[in-house]
């Protein structure tokens, strides 16, 4: 008994550990936590519902939300040649095709001062 209180005791600091981890990666700046992320993994997480960031649920068919309610992470962003939006870990605009570098991310919620309108 005294072997499977050691492993229990391991599983709980790994399990620790990972959320720790992931807290951790959420204070990232937000473009360093996209770029980490990846476009493949991103979007496989997004296809479910799902924050590519804290990995957890998101409602994307809200146009409303451009960034994840539990992390911040930005989600969408509008592109700079035509305005479509589109996902902020696309590497182009699936409207015109210009590459992502030159489409702005909204104002982040944690750069927005009270009372100030989100310029997207």
């Amino acid at each position: 008994m005294r072997n499977g209180a050691r492993t229990n005791s391991t599983a709980a600091h790994e399990t620790y550990n990972n959320w720790l981890a992931a807290r951790r990666a959420e204070q990232l700046p937000d473009t360093r936590r996209r770029e980490e992320s990846g476009f493949d993994t991103a979007l496989t997480h997004l296809s479910k519902g799902v924050c590519p960031g804290c990995e957890r649920a998101v409602d994307l068919k809200n146009t409303g939300i451009s960034f994840c309610p539990h992390c911040g992470i930005g989600l969408s962003d509008h592109c700079g040649r035509c305005s479509a939006r589109k996902s902020a870990f696309a590497k182009l605009c699936p409207a015109c095709g210009q590459a992502a570098q030159a489409g702005k991310l909204p104002a982040s919620p944690g750069n927005l001062t009270p009372g100030e309108p989100d310029k997207a």
